[in-house]
């Protein structure tokens, strides 16, 4: 079996090699994550900034903000529209696009480390799309991010409770963390073993379980190799700031309107440049866990097919070997 380092390098290579076929499959779920979250980031800024924390006048930051855009986008109807669109398919692309790349790049991923042909990873995925979703549902749910979520809106509100919230944020950030953990090759499970929701956690479970010290020296070398962390955290704090302070430029020489496109246009060169990027990085991180889930099950698939043939009655086992010998 080949060893951590050996697993990212291969990984890398795959990544490079079969770029034109992966790399859309790693831009299109990136483009909609930095969107959203570039958003979320500045939502949450924007929401401290005029909470008690930081303000003794505390007042709504969200219901002023988006009553002022409805009455810039409602000067056009068609403008309305368009934007309300706009927002729909986002929001279902930062869901859903996400799975079903992770989906594909597994299909593809080990084609091509088999030498077969590298074709229909998206349909593929799509084929299991139920099962995706469901882990979706559970791995968003246990992320870090969900958590500060819901116990920062608690803290905004109720300054008082932020001694006695803070333990248990800590706790269910750690408990989500091992939960995805010990998830990390559900993907895996479902795509290449067409497993279902419960089958699929079992499987990651029992691979992780069978290859703990090698999976979490695998997920420490990817991090280190891949600065994925580093490079979204500069994205999603750039985005906005940058964003938000060519808007406040232009309005003052320009009329409300004009400056919002000037800055959308701007907003989409930026988005599309770090979305290259870190899309490079989403096809690279896919590659490692499915390489590694490769390895990991052949050896579970060796050990369990010698403990099926320990398993078989004493006659049959003799009767086999027999077969053999005289053969």
């Amino acid at each position: 079996m080949k060893s951590a380092k050996e697993i990212v390098a291969e990984a890398w290579h795959i990544t490079v090699e079969h770029r034109n076929v992966l790399f859309r499959f790693g831009f299109i779920p990136s483009f909609f994550s930095i969107l959203v979250t570039g958003w979320y980031v500045f939502y949450q800024v924007q929401a401290f900034r005029y909470s008690p924390f930081f303000s003794e006048e505390h007042s709504d930051f969200l219901i002023p903000f988006l009553l002022k855009v409805l009455d810039i986008l409602g000067a056009d109807s068609r403008i309305m529209t368009l934007s309300i669109i706009l927002l729909i398919f986002i929001l279902l692309g930062w869901f859903f696009a996400p799975m079903l790349c992770q989906g594909a790049i597994a299909h593809l991923v080990a084609q091509a480390r088999s030498g077969r042909k590298m074709e229909r990873g998206f349909f593929n995925a799509f084929f299991r799309f139920f099962p995706l979703l469901e882990i979706t549902v559970l791995k968003r749910g246990m992320q870090p991010v969900s958590f500060f979520t819901e116990f920062s809106f608690v803290g905004r509100h109720l300054p008082g409770t932020v001694p006695l919230v803070s333990p248990i944020l800590i706790f269910f950030v750690v408990l989500g963390l091992i939960v995805l953990f010990f998830c990390s090759f559900t993907t895996q499970a479902i795509i290449l073993r067409d497993m279902k929701f419960t089958g699929a956690i079992g499987m990651s479970f029992r691979v992780v379980v069978e290859n703990f010290a090698k999976t979490l020296k695998i997920l420490v070398l990817f991090l280190l190799v891949e600065l994925r962390v580093l490079v979204n955290i500069l994205v999603v704090f750039t985005v906005p700031i940058v964003v938000v302070s060519v808007t406040g430029l232009f309005a003052q020489f320009l009329s409300d309107q004009a400056g919002i496109i000037i800055a959308i246009v701007i907003l989409i060169v930026l988005v599309l440049m770090a979305a290259y990027l870190t899309g490079i990085l989403f096809v690279f991180s896919e590659a490692i866990w499915t390489i590694a889930f490769l390895e990991f099950i052949q050896i579970i698939d060796e050990k369990d097919a010698d403990d099926k043939e320990l398993r078989k009655p004493i006659g049959e086992t003799a009767s086999y070997s027999s077969s053999i010998e005289n053969s």
